[in-house]
């Protein structure tokens, strides 16, 4: 089992960030939702400063790009949209966001 964390938006306007277990397959970078609801794939990472996860869920799809420092990281945010664009994203569905953007914490 490997251990993944990321950031979650809850209901009621409540939010912050959780550390989750996902059972990792036998496919190299994918890992399954504990309840096997969701799969994600890590897509692309240097392994010292950035990934970028799909999530599959069962009606619909994100991708995010999670990076240990928010500056200079200009070069993984594009290759973050060039990645969103051949994987079918709309521009429009396309966004980057600033942490305190999505949850003032």
């Amino acid at each position: 089992m490997e251990a993944i964390s990321f950031f979650l938006s809850s209901r009621n306007g409540i939010c912050g960030t959780r550390d989750v277990v996902f059972p990792h397959t036998d496919e190299p970078g994918k890992f399954l939702s504990p309840y096997g609801t969701s799969i994600l794939r890590i897509v692309e990472t240097n392994y010292e400063s950035y990934y970028i996860l799909h999530v599959e869920m069962q009606n619909a799809a994100a991708l995010h790009l999670y990076t240990r420092k928010p500056e200079g990281i200009a070069r993984e945010k594009q290759n973050y949209r060039n990645l969103a664009e051949s994987m079918g994203f709309k521009d429009y569905q396309i966004q980057i966001l600033d942490r305190m953007d999505l949850c003032p914490i």
